[in-house]
């Protein structure tokens, strides 16, 4: 849907017919919401003579982002933290959809203005982080470890992991315009959303990786095949690689 959309791809009339029909499936589930977004936004005034305008492109922005909040949400539950799987379905729902309809007030009228798109998901992955840890924090912190130092050290890993990389992104991506190739694309910022999805993946399936160099009595590969990293990464690929090789046959005729 996303590669549909965003990149204005021809698929063949069997996969068109099924996208359309999700299309209209996935647009009256959405209008439930969109209409209470708006009046909020309208409430919004940046500045003397500024309306914030909600694009159809905030879905692709709450769909990436909720591709890793759920991962994460579903891995928990897999590894047994039921309230905690919970309050990241919640709390990652909340913040992709925040997240989305800020990113969606980007006009996507240039290269430059289609990357700044990514700014508020960016954002919206680190504020779902240091919710996240200010959870962690309050109800699995070590015996005698106070909150507040329990929390800066699990801010400290989201502002090192995920803001900085992001500002760096996003200042390279306001100097897009210059780029030859990212011109050359239908939407700079999807993509840029899409390779930070895949990136995170990467980075969970290291994480899954380097837990294999502890001694518990399993073989490292059996650490790896069960670590929570681990399960996140391959869901999140899993989900990736499929729509890949769906859009591959939908370009190929199917």
């Amino acid at each position: 849907m996303l590669a549909w959309r965003g990149f204005h791809f021809g698929f063949g009339p069997l996969l068109e017919g099924v996208l359309k029909f999700f299309a209209n499936e996935a647009s009256d589930l959405i209008g439930l919401i969109e209409p209470f977004i708006k009046q909020r936004l309208v409430g919004l005034k940046p500045g003397d003579g500024w309306h914030l305008t909600l694009y159809p492109h905030w879905t692709y922005s709450f769909v990436l982002m909720w591709l890793l909040f759920g991962t994460l949400a579903r891995t928990a539950w897999w590894e047994g933290n039921k309230i905690t799987a919970i309050f990241l379905v919640l709390w990652g729902g909340l913040v992709a959809i925040v997240a989305g309809a800020l990113s969606g007030t980007v006009a996507l009228e240039d290269a430059t203005s289609n990357m700044v798109m990514a700014f508020w998901p960016i954002a919206g992955v680190v504020v779902f982080y240091l919710g996240y840890d200010a959870w962690f924090t309050a109800f699995s912190r070590g015996t005698g470890d106070t909150w507040l130092s329990t929390f800066e050290q699990g801010a400290e890993w989201v502002l090192t992991r995920f803001a900085l990389p992001g500002v760096l992104v996003l200042v390279v991506g306001t100097q897009a315009d210059k780029i030859p190739y990212v011109q050359t694309l239908a939407s700079p910022g999807l993509t840029l959303l899409a390779a930070l999805v895949v990136a995170a993946a990467l980075y969970f399936l290291w994480r899954g990786a380097t837990s294999s160099r502890y001694d518990d009595g399993k073989t490292p590969w059996q650490r790896f095949l069960t670590n929570g990293d681990t399960h996140a990464a391959l869901d999140m690929l899993s989900v990736m690689g499929g729509a890949a090789i769906v859009v591959w046959l939908g370009l190929k005729g199917l």
